[in-house]
């Protein structure tokens, strides 16, 4: 092989592995983030039972995507992107039944921020799969790190609706 192909082909070999570790990355990031959220005290009457068995389902389906991203990692594109189109299709029901449901007045406002922040996950989601599949790397690269906030901005908020609809106790 002439000197300019090995180099072309060391290139595409070395972008190919910083490609998976981004993935590997953000996977495992992504999992993390949506898992350690987790509580499971009683809630208030229909909305707060609703919406935490919503959240609860939607949490146990991101720590099991955990395992799955263990294993596409470093697999085909497509086998790396049904990974990604998992996530999307547990994020796009989460939504759904979210957006069925009435929250209190109280907390319409954090409520709301919830749908519309999870809406730009569910897009940044298929932004990545775009970006991965057209071979785009600084548009994957963005996508990657639009989805990772919104991530973690959706984590937060689940946290803020559950805490603001958990019973409260009082002492005497």
């Amino acid at each position: 092989m002439e000197p300019r192909a090995l180099r072309a082909c060391s290139t595409r070999t070395g972008r190919a592995r910083a490609h998976r570790a981004k993935w590997a990355a953000l996977l495992a990031a992504a999992v993390l983030i949506v898992a350690g959220c987790g509580s499971s005290a009683p809630a208030k009457k229909d909305f707060a039972s609703s919406y935490a068995t919503t959240i609860g389902s939607y949490r146990s389906e991101f720590t099991s995507l955990q395992d799955k991203a263990r294993l596409a990692i470093g697999s085909d594109l497509d086998t790396e992107l049904g990974v990604f189109a998992h996530m999307g299709d547990v994020t796009h029901t989460t939504l759904r039944a979210l957006r069925a449901l009435t929250p209190p007045t109280s907390i319409r406002p954090t409520y709301q921020r919830l749908l519309v922040t999870m809406t730009q996950q569910e897009s940044s989601l298929q932004q990545i799969q775009s970006s991965a599949r057209t071979n785009d790397q600084t548009a994957l690269s963005a996508a990657l790190t639009t989805y990772a906030s919104d991530l973690q901005n959706v984590a937060a908020l689940q946290q803020q609706v559950q805490d603001a609809t958990a019973p409260t106790t009082t002492h005497s």
